[in-house]
């Protein structure tokens, strides 16, 4: 059964088409994400681990290890940060052009604003539709969100048994898609690893708002 947010999809496989189609001239296609990145982004990718762990010490201060559990793969880190917890083996099974359904969950407490009385620094969101699409007009793919609040894009490039996303965040209702680079406030990156068949996680290190690691689990429709 094709679910109702799956006409929004061809539309954003499009958009993404036409953004790799268009020229920059400002600026060409890097041939790596080492060649795209900003500089201070290093610091915040070279901070994944930590961003892991401090998320998950801070559930754990919070009584939610019960709640991360629930979540299954996606909440287990891809290395062992604590004793006691189990790892995910990376996989070369990255995902191919296609729809898929993404849903976000932010892990971790902030210093600007978390924590709130009652609420646990684990918030998970609704499935939404998303797509991987075959070209980008920096790299060799993109990944696009339609559906939620809050709406990621950018690029995908493959590195190893990963892919390296560098992309930018757009509110519901703000028209186009906004790139990576153009406002440090919106610019999100991380990687993408395979948790299973059909399954995968991208662990985005340190977003500028309301966490300090942004897990987004991907799902074939």
């Amino acid at each position: 059964m094709r679910s109702a947010f799956s006409g929004a999809l061809p539309a954003l496989l499009l958009l993404m088409a036409a953004s790799a189609a268009s020229p920059v001239a400002a600026q060409p296609a890097a041939t790596s994400w080492q060649g795209r990145i900003q500089a201070e982004d290093r610091t915040r990718m070279a901070g994944l681990w930590r961003a892991w762990t401090r998320s998950l010490a801070d559930i754990d201060a919070a009584g939610g290890r019960e709640a991360l559990a629930a979540l299954g793969p996606v909440a287990i880190p891809p290395v062992e940060p604590l004793p006691g917890r189990r790892t995910v083996v990376a996989s070369d099974t990255l995902p191919p052009p296609g729809e898929y359904e993404c849903r976000t969950i932010r892990m971790g407490t902030r210093d600007d604003g978390w924590p709130r009385d009652g609420v646990l620094p684990l918030q998970v969101g609704d499935w939404g539709a998303c797509a991987v699409g075959a070209s980008h007009k920096h790299a060799p793919f993109a990944l696009g969100m339609s559906e939620g609040a809050q709406q990621l894009s950018g690029g995908l490039w493959p590195d190893g048994d990963r892919m390296v996303f560098l992309g930018a965040l757009a509110l519901a209702g703000e028209p186009g898609q906004r790139a990576y680079g153009d406002d440090p406030d919106r610019d999100h990156l991380g990687v993408l690893r395979a948790l299973g068949p059909d399954h995968w996680r991208l662990e985005l290190p340190w977003p500028r708002w309301q966490s300090n690691l942004l897990l987004v689990e991907m799902r074939r429709r």
